[in-house]
């Protein structure tokens, strides 16, 4: 085993994690990121690249971070825009720029990590960028493979993730717009075990995989469990009538812009609401991945005081 793998997004949420994992399965990572000076203070071992994709647009961009590169992981993507957040250069000018460019360097493996949720019909920007990308690369000519998780779980949060314990935190009673919401929950590490097996075995090719945990929960049982992992005593779920969460979520939206990542914005809500149980793709089978049920995952990652 062994090579060098350029790993987008590398300081982000998923790309963090996925480039350790490659790390310590033996392979070289060149790690991109906008910001690269605070990224490579914590994790000085990755070969530190600046991929800012406002800046590389066109294939020539490319060509320096493809040098020496076996294959391509792409973890970058923006639930909304706001600051420096731009779905369309996040999840279409750059990919189409990478596409083109890898297919002119004759790099063939390209994964691409997208989302459960990632179509038309969720009726959100992000939702709809993320289907254009999945798109592109499905019509490259690349040896490529789309994974689409379900709501990804680790000891850190971002996303919906970020908004769920949130809202599982608050004091007294835990507020809930829906609650019936379904999720096949997929812990981090696990996500990131089969991107290091996608890398090194190319037998699964040119195939879009739902990535999803083998235990089915709704979003009030989600609630109540990161409610526990956190240490908290029960609370009663406190049925939140859309109209009445419009202002929080508007708040949200309003910090998003300025450049604040706040979980609480509309399209995390519009994303929980479409869906993220995701189908059954077999992918932990095929791929020699022992996945974990939220339960097991929670049981296993014991909450500390940073968590709280």
């Amino acid at each position: 085993m062994g090579g060098r793998v350029l790993v987008l997004g590398a300081n982000g949420f998923i790309g963090s994690r996925v480039a350790a994992a490659l790390s310590a399965a033996g392979y070289q990572v060149r790690a991109g990121a906008r910001d690269t000076r605070s990224s490579s203070r914590r994790a000085p071992h990755f070969e530190w690249v600046k991929a800012d994709f406002f800046n590389l647009t066109h294939a020539d961009d490319w060509q320096g971070l493809l040098a020496g590169v076996d294959a391509v992981v792409n973890c970058v993507g923006v639930l909304q825009d706001g600051g420096k957040d731009s779905n369309r250069i996040a999840h279409i000018d750059g990919p189409r720029a990478l596409i083109a460019a890898c297919e002119a360097a004759g790099m063939a493996r390209l994964i691409h990590v997208s989302a459960v949720g990632a179509d038309e019909g969720a009726g959100t920007l992000y939702a709809s960028s993320k289907a254009e990308t999945e798109a592109m690369v499905s019509a490259s000519k690349l040896d490529w493979v789309i994974l689409r998780p379900s709501l990804v779980v680790d000891r850190a949060a971002f996303g919906g993730t970020g908004f769920i314990r949130a809202l599982s935190a608050m004091p007294l009673v835990m507020p809930v717009v829906g609650g019936e919401q379904l999720f096949k929950p997929v812990a981090l590490t696990d996500l990131s075990a089969a991107v290091v097996k996608l890398v090194s075995d190319r037998s699964i090719k040119r195939e879009a995989l739902d990535i999803t945990g083998p235990e089915t929960v709704t979003m009030v049982e989600t609630l109540s469990l990161y409610r526990g992992w956190l240490g908290f005593a029960e609370a009663p779920v406190l049925r939140v009538p859309r109209w009445m969460a419009a202002p929080a979520i508007m708040v949200g939206d309003v910090l998003g812009r300025l450049g604040w990542p706040s979980p609480l914005r509309s399209t995390a809500m519009k994303q929980l609401d479409y869906g993220a149980s995701g189908a059954d793709s077999d992918w932990a089978n095929r791929l020699g991945v022992d996945a974990r049920s939220f339960r097991r995952f929670l049981s296993e990652n014991p909450a500390s005081v940073q968590d709280v």
